[in-house]
């Protein structure tokens, strides 16, 4: 008889309530459209309008508006040994076997196209050993969601050059409401740039949302220092505040990093260059557990392209500041299911000796995929605790 996984679900679900399907589907075909018009200049402003429009049908529907929209992933769909139909299942760190016979191992789900896959339950997984399925009476599977198994944190960079102060209340109201879709239990910190050679620190990382929304609020009347801006410099040095920040980790392998840039223009300071940007995020995107890259655009002098490759995991525009809140909320929720995308499993093995495979096949919607990786059986005896043991859970 095959096992169930007994699994917790994840804090925030994936898909709320629908207002309307007919409604929804068509604000969404509006979504996807003018995403791909984005780009089209004899096309900008039509986009840009039906853009603001669908923002606010989508949420309404109770939907994340850039939910499966969202820009191919740099480094391709499949990676570390995934593999399958449609799903991938990315390893954070290499399982932990611990004595009597103990297998702990950490992952996430997402689709090929890079969208997170949360609030999955014992139904959605089939485990296996070196190709044989883990039955009930041998070993004990307990699979639970994030993020409280997971160190998450989350760097906000705020453009603050010249052209974003007439558009500073909308601004901040904008990042109030990506606040309020913070994952629980996870830190933050806020920074701005502008044409200077360095961010600017306005909050540290912190669990507090009330100190987030302290430093928004103080930059109320905020008087620009530089005009210009320096885009990929931020980009940049954002990463090095995630990397500062995964140091201070007491167990790295489990932590995972999000960077959220808001902008209203394109790189003028010329200090860093865009492939050196681009390099960058690519590079840290492939890190085990990985950082996430999510980008806000505001107006019509953005770079839609760069944009969506400065942020692969998610991208949303505004044409202007009322629209801003809708942006900013849609990446708050992505960035939510992206934490809650992430799952441990542990289990009893019932061997006792060797190295073998684990395979998990995980299955959503119509969509499947699977990945395996190997551990160890050395010393493994009877009389495990599945959630015994050292590692976290």
């Amino acid at each position: 008889m095959m096992s169930r996984p007994v699994v917790r679900p994840a804090a925030r679900s994936a898909h709320a309530a629908l207002a309307g399907d007919c409604a929804c589907h068509a604000a969404r075909g509006i979504v996807r459209r003018g995403l791909a018009a984005a780009d089209d200049p004899r096309r900008a402003t039509l986009s840009s309008l039906a853009l603001g429009i669908a923002l606010a049908g989508l949420t309404a529907c109770g939907e994340n508006p850039f939910h499966g929209f969202s820009p191919s992933s740099l480094d391709g769909g499949v990676r570390d040994g995934a593999a399958g139909s449609g799903l991938t299942l990315r390893f954070s760190g290499k399982p932990v076997s611990e004595n009597p016979s103990r297998v702990v191992v950490k992952f996430q789900v997402q689709t090929t196209a890079g969208e997170p896959v949360d609030g999955l339950d014992e139904v959605d997984f089939t485990l296996s050993e070196d190709g044989q399925p883990l039955s009930a009476t041998e070993s004990d599977h307990r699979l639970v969601a994030a993020p409280r198994q997971f160190d998450f944190f989350t760097a906000l960079l705020l453009d603050l050059s010249g052209s974003v102060v007439t558009q500073i209340d909308a601004l901040q109201d904008a990042a109030q409401a990506l606040i309020d879709e913070l994952p629980e239990e996870s830190e933050a910190a806020i920074y701005s740039f502008d044409g200077r050679t360095t961010l600017q620190r306005r909050q540290d990382f912190t669990f507090s949302k009330e100190s987030l929304r302290g430093a928004v609020a103080g930059l109320n009347g905020y008087r620009v220092v530089d005009p210009s801006t320096n885009l990929y410099g931020a980009v940049l040095q954002g990463i090095d505040v995630l990397d500062a920040r995964r140091q201070l980790a007491t167990t790295p392998v489990e932590s995972a990093g999000f960077m959220v840039l808001f902008t209203d223009g394109t790189d003028h300071a010329g200090l860093k260059t865009g492939p050196q940007a681009r390099q960058a995020v690519a590079t840290m995107r492939r890190m085990p557990p990985g950082y996430a890259f999510f980008t806000i655009g505001l107006g019509s002098e953005i770079n839609s392209a760069e944009l969506s490759a400065l942020g692969p995991d998610g991208f949303a525009t505004a044409l202007e500041g009322t629209q801003l809140g809708g942006a900013f909320r849609a990446i708050g929720q992505r960035l939510a299911r992206a934490a809650s995308s992430y799952y441990t499993l542990s289990y009893c093995s019932p061997k006792r000796a060797g190295v073998h495979n684990l395979t998990i096949v995980a299955r959503w919607r119509n969509l499947t995929g699977q990945a395996t990786v190997p551990f160890s059986a050395k010393g493994f005896t009877g009389g495990c605790d599945p959630l015994g043991g050292s590692a976290r859970l």
